[in-house]
């Protein structure tokens, strides 16, 4: 067990002193090393390096922070300033519920999705959570903030309720006060994020776009397909996300296309964008086909909530009794398939 003292601080929950046991956790990406308190209550990262200005920013964000109440968004609410007497400087978090899971663990691929098909969810449960992200991004952003670091680790769900818990929120920006501090995962990144670093709404609802897609289709949309430099991976990954970023479907530029896309998930595809009503078409192709280069046509947080509430009540079973999953009907679609994306038995069009 190790002691931490804290600075002073308003919450009511928190003392001085905080215990937490001495297990270190590592997240990828993350700037720091993990604990949880000893009555598993808290989460604490203790930073390796912080600037002078990070701190006194990351104070004014939990000041700021106060006037934002909703549980879902864990945010920093103490000050780490020494660790068994050495000084140290790190936030304290509520931790998360119990039940819950990165995202990741259950969207990554077609084979954790159906780790949880077998356990009886379906494929509206993955819009309800698509559905939840957008609403807790919204909120955010509704209080002047950007996240600026959206992607799987920092993103959990209750298993139990389908909630999802945003973490990570020593990262974000609020107008002027405080700047955006973008670390960022392949994959996630909006390419004006990698090409200048310059974090804004619009950079986070790029991210938003690709994990809401990434949850209902088990796959990245913007995933490249082919190598452009053999030499330098980060070159590679720059040229791929930038300059050669294309939507995984794009009719006019099928650079990142691959022959699984439209094949039944069940036999070793990968669903199609395409096999969403009309409405989520719309709003896939503004962010990943109008708005890969042109931030401000990027769907936003309202128009992906919209657009997921509009769909929810349409789900209808798969006429095949041995599939057991809920898809579209025919009459929402735009696609020249008729096939359940999941089985590949037909759908019928009413």
């Amino acid at each position: 067990m190790s002691l931490l003292r804290l600075e002073k601080n308003d919450n009511d929950q928190l003392t001085k002193d905080l215990i937490v046991g001495d297990r270190q956790f590592h997240l990828e990406g993350s700037e720091g090393v993990i604990y949880f308190s000893e009555d598993n209550q808290f989460a604490v990262k203790i930073y390796r390096s912080c600037s002078d200005k990070r701190k006194e920013e990351i104070r004014t964000l939990i000041k700021l922070a106060k006037n934002v109440q909703r549980k879902s968004l864990l945010w920093p609410i103490a000050i780490a300033k020494t660790m068994n007497g050495e000084p140290c400087f790190g936030i304290v978090m509520k931790k998360a519920p119990k039940h819950v899971v990165p995202l990741g663990d259950l969207v990554f691929s077609p084979l954790e999705a159906t780790i949880r098909f077998k356990q009886g969810w379906k494929w509206q449960d993955f819009f309800t959570i698509a559905l939840n992200l957008a609403r807790e991004v919204h909120s955010l952003h509704q209080e002047g903030f950007i996240h600026s670091d959206l992607h799987f680790n920092n993103i959990l769900v209750d298993l139990s309720t389908l909630e999802v818990y945003i973490i990570d929120l020593d990262s974000v920006g609020y107008k002027n006060l405080i700047k955006a501090f973008p670390k960022g995962l392949w994959g996630f990144k909006a390419p004006e994020i990698i090409l200048k670093n310059n974090p804004t709404i619009f950079s986070d609802l790029y991210s938003l776009g690709i994990i809401i897609l990434w949850t209902i289709l088990f796959r990245n949309v913007m995933l490249p397909q082919m190598c452009h430099d053999n030499k330098s991976q980060l070159n590679d990954y720059t040229i791929a996300y930038t300059e050669k970023a294309s939507f995984s479907e794009n009719e006019k530029n099928k650079v990142n296309w691959h022959e699984k896309i439209g094949k039944p998930l069940y036999y070793k595809g990968a669903l199609s964008y395409r096999s969403l009503p009309k409405p989520l078409q719309q709003l896939t192709e503004q962010t990943f086909i109008d708005g890969v280069f042109s931030p401000i046509k990027r769907t936003t947080t309202e128009e992906w909530i919209k657009g997921l509430e509009k769909v929810m009540p349409l789900f209808i079973p798969c006429h095949d009794s041995d599939c057991q999953q809920t898809i579209f009907s025919l009459s929402l679609l735009n696609y020249n398939s008729e096939i359940c994306p999941f089985c590949g038995c037909k759908i019928q069009s009413n």
